[in-house]
Formats: structure tokens, C-alpha cells, sequence
């Protein structure tokens, strides 16, 4: 369900600005841990410390099932698209070493259209 999720945000994304920064996790979060430095009260900063580490546990949880949605861009129609695909779970962990190092060696990896071209055939 997660992935379905991250493929949904990863196609909706580049249409909507506001969108992406509802629900993109932030890259810097500007908690204050040092409850001497922070300017309010006990109750204004238990708050802030606690939706810091909910944006945190957001942003690792984002992260980690993030490497399990790939993209490729694709033509269709003459307009280049973007589509995104989950990776199978099992993929990541339980690939023989003998395929992996066949796709080395027989998959051009030196433009992405004949990578892609020869992935299908």
C-alpha cells in the first residue's frame, strides 16, 4: 500500500507545487533540541519536539520505501513521460550473483535508450 502511495506522489508531483511540499518530506527541520535556546513555553516546545520526530519518522519511513519505487522515462505518443513502477521487494536481497553479472556484461549501459532497448528484448 505504501508503494502505491510513493508511485501516486512521484506522478502527481510535477503538476502541482503545493502538493509536492505537503507531502514531499523536508530536507532541514529547524527544531530547536535545546530546551534553554527555544523561546516559549514547556508546552510550545513539547509540541515542536513532538511534531519534530513525527516529520522525522515521516521522512525516514519516506526514504526507506522510496528505494523500492523506481522510474523510467518513456516515449509514448512523441512526448517523453515519466513512469514510475515498484521494484519487487525481493529484488533488492535475492538476485543470484550469476544474473546480476550477466546483466553486467550484456546490457549496454552507455546511453539510456539502448539500456532501456535492451532490457525488453
Amino acid at each position: 500500500e505504501a508503494l502505491n502511495v510513493l508511485e501516486l506522489i512521484y506522478s502527481l508531483s510535477p503538476h502541482s507545487k503545493e502538493f509536492e511540499q505537503r507531502v514531499m518530506p523536508a530536507e532541514e527541520d529547524d527544531f530547536i533540541s535545546d530546551r534553554a535556546a527555544f523561546s516559549g513555553t514547556d508546552r510550545d516546545f513539547e509540541v515542536a519536539r513532538v511534531a519534530h520526530y513525527k516529520r522525522t519518522n515521516y521522512k525516514l519511513a519516506f526514504e526507506f520505501m522510496a528505494r523500492f519505487v523506481k522510474t523510467i522515462e518513456v516515449m509514448l505518443d512523441g512526448h517523453l513521460q515519466a513512469l514510475h513502477f515498484q521494484q519487487p521487494l525481493t529484488a533488492m536481497w535475492y538476485v543470484q550473483e550469476t544474473a546480476k553479472q550477466h546483466i553486467l556484461d550484456t546490457i549496454p549501459f552507455s546511453a539510456p535508450d539502448i539500456k532501456a532497448k535492451a532490457f525488453i528484448q
